[in-house]
């Protein structure tokens, strides 16, 4: 019989389903993992009851027994053959003949038992009834889809919420697809946003900025089509609403109201393609542009460390580096800013050692091509790495662009 599927099994196993897809990226394997959860959860759980019937079967049980009575001082035997035992029948209706052998003609019956002192008969066994076979156990209740499904909307929901905007979109984009692919219908996904309102304001306390969040997860849902904008003037219109999870309906309605709200709400996190490496650059380079102007090292630490790129900071830096180069002559100051930005991320740690090791090493590989457009780019990147090294950005014996000087 298989293992019963609890609630809150179901709830931890949704949740590593979409973390999982935060780190590989395929929707399309994260909706067909939480297709196959649901239907497990709601179809497979505990097995069937009537397993247990086709094991022990309830019916007539066909036995035969044979066996010899003694009858002591008669001296005769009696043969009995069952033929057929109901468990629930009548003990008599068991008995389907009985006869008596002629009697031993030149023997005294009645001395049977001392003509062989040697090996005495055994002792006649006793019939044992059949075992009454328990009833079987009433089958377990089903964790139902109408049940299920809205905690798989919660669980995207809130699994995103102490993560970067990277994941959020993420999120917004698994709604959106099992929403289209009817694996969550518009009203189970209702019902999930209406189990997220509820938590909003344990949720502040953990993650202070949850219910500004929340604003832009029901406003992108409205968007997408995975809830309906009745159901969001349903809930910024109820009386009965309590103020955190009614503040987060109104501020949500509210950005759908201001001009061009649809696409604001739906850029909020990068939009569809926020997810991309392609979207990932761009807002590098904004970033680095912005920070050039105004050198503001906290906001760009925070607008890289949110798009949680890790794996890919070595873009960041060969983005950090090409600018300087190219702009060195322009802007003057460009080296010298980016250098402390790079440094400012490298003492917090934001950006490792290998990231750095990689970036300047893509740099020194391409400055052939750079040295086209900018004549004196290798004097300039060598600047870069000497400033870099004396930072303690790099190692003092690292040769990435060894091979533009050999």
């Amino acid at each position: 019989m298989a293992a019963a599927m609890t609630e809150v099994e179901f709830k931890r196993q949704c949740e590593v389903t979409v973390r999982e897809f935060f780190s590989h990226g395929v929707v399309s394997d994260a909706e067909e993992s939480l297709r196959q959860l649901l239907s497990r959860a709601v179809t497979g759980r505990g097995g069937d009851a009537s397993g247990y019937a086709a094991e022990r079967p309830c019916g007539p049980a066909v036995a035969s027994s044979r066996s010899d009575y003694g009858t002591g001082g008669e001296g005769e035997a009696l043969e009995v053959q069952v033929t057929a035992v109901h468990v629930c029948g009548n003990a008599a209706d068991a008995l389907r003949s009985v006869s008596r052998p002629p009697p031993l003609i030149g023997c005294d019956v009645r001395s049977w038992h001392l003509l062989s002192n040697e090996h005495p008969p055994p002792s006649p066994p006793h019939p044992t009834p059949p075992p009454l076979l328990p009833p079987p156990p009433p089958p377990l209740p089903k964790l139902g889809a109408d049940r299920l499904t809205p905690m798989v909307v919660k669980r995207a929901v809130m699994t995103a919420l102490d993560r970067g905007g990277r994941e959020r979109e993420m999120a917004a984009q698994l709604l959106r697809t099992l929403r289209a692919h009817g694996v969550v219908s518009q009203p189970r996904a209702e019902a999930g946003f209406d189990l997220i309102l509820q938590d909003v304001d344990s949720l502040a306390i953990d993650v202070p900025a949850a219910p500004d969040d929340l604003a832009v997860f029901l406003a992108r849902a409205v968007v997408d089509g995975v809830v309906s904008r009745a159901y969001l003037d349903e809930c910024a219109d109820a009386a009965g609403l309590d103020g955190a999870p009614r503040g987060v309906a109104l501020s949500a309605r509210g950005a759908l109201s201001a001009p061009g709200g649809a696409v604001h709400v739906r850029m909020a996190w990068g939009g569809p393609e926020g997810a991309t490496a392609g979207a990932a650059c761009r807002e590098m380079d904004l970033l680095l542009e912005e920070f050039v102007s105004s050198r503001d090292t906290r906001e760009a630490f925070r607008r890289l460390a949110a798009l949680a790129v890790p794996f890919y900071h070595h873009e960041f830096v060969a983005r950090a580096l090409r600018l300087s180069v190219d702009q060195a002559r322009l802007d003057p100051r460009c080296p010298r800013r980016v250098m402390e930005l790079l440094g400012y991320l490298g003492n917090t740690g934001l950006v490792n050692g290998t990231q750095f090791a990689k970036g300047f090493a893509r740099v020194a590989t391409g400055l052939k091509g750079m040295v086209l457009d900018v004549p004196d780019a290798r004097e300039r990147f060598e600047a870069l790495v000497s400033d870099a090294r004396g930072r303690g950005l790099l190692p003092a014996g690292l040769s990435a662009w060894a091979s533009f000087q050999g």
